[in-house]
């Protein structure tokens, strides 16, 4: 099974998607990846847990049925790269090594995840994708940090200091003040991503990540302070 919570009786323990409080990822008793024994059982418990960070509406999802694949060797160096932030990634999930406890703490703690290239953020509780919201980040001149930084601070409402203008919701992630934040433009948020995205990035901000006001106002909620960002 690829997930175990400690009850054999558990009609759902051995899905991707598991819903017991008690559940954990299961040990592995040989490596996944490439140039790896690959194991059914092995194989399912890595699907499964890729299967869990990506989220249940995503299409590119694993059938948890243990065959390794190149699709699942893709996926295990894009959470290499992304999740792990390793500048080369192997493509294995060795029993007790650095991936593997990289997929169990990305598995049991909230994290919010900003692709620039996208302008997208997604926030994820226990690998489960709970928020998925269009987003607009720094531009040219005043670029968002790239990398893993946590929540320093909260503060709504807030009006920035430095520019004068409202950043309600805020959720500081550097020292030098970039937060996640309400959008308080007059044009659209997506008319200003549209532009950003087609025209110039001009249109970003001063290096902040903003949000329409619902959307802002719901990670506000929900992130607490210490949450983890990873920003790419």
């Amino acid at each position: 099974m690829s997930w175990y919570c400690g009850d054999r009786s558990c009609p759902t323990h051995s899905s991707p998607e598991h819903q017991c409080p008690n559940w954990r990822l299961a040990q592995l008793k040989s490596a996944v990846g490439t140039k790896a024994s690959n194991q059914r059982q092995d194989v399912r418990i890595v699907q499964g847990a890729l299967n869990r960070l990506i989220g249940p509406a995503a299409s590119d999802r694993f059938a948890t049925e243990g065959v390794f694949t190149q699709e699942l060797d893709a996926a295990i160096k894009k959470f290499q790269r992304i999740g792990l932030g390793l500048p080369s990634q192997d493509g294995r999930v060795d029993p007790g090594g650095r991936t593997w406890r990289g997929l169990s703490d990305a598995l049991n703690f909230k994290r919010i995840i900003v692709s620039v290239t996208d302008q997208w953020l997604e926030a994820l509780d226990d690998g489960r994708r709970v928020f998925s919201f269009p987003c607009v980040s720094g531009d040219g001149a005043h670029p968002t940090n790239k990398g893993t930084f946590r929540i320093q601070r909260k503060q709504h409402p807030y009006r920035s200091k430095a520019y004068d203008v409202d950043m309600n919701y805020a959720m500081f992630f550097t020292a030098d003040g970039k937060a996640i934040h309400q959008y308080h433009g007059i044009a659209g948020l997506d008319a200003v991503r549209f532009m950003r995205h087609n025209v110039s990035d001009w249109f970003g901000s001063h290096g902040c990540v903003r949000l329409e006001e619902t959307n802002a106002r719901k990670l506000y909620n929900w992130a607490a302070i210490g949450t983890q960002i990873y920003v790419y």
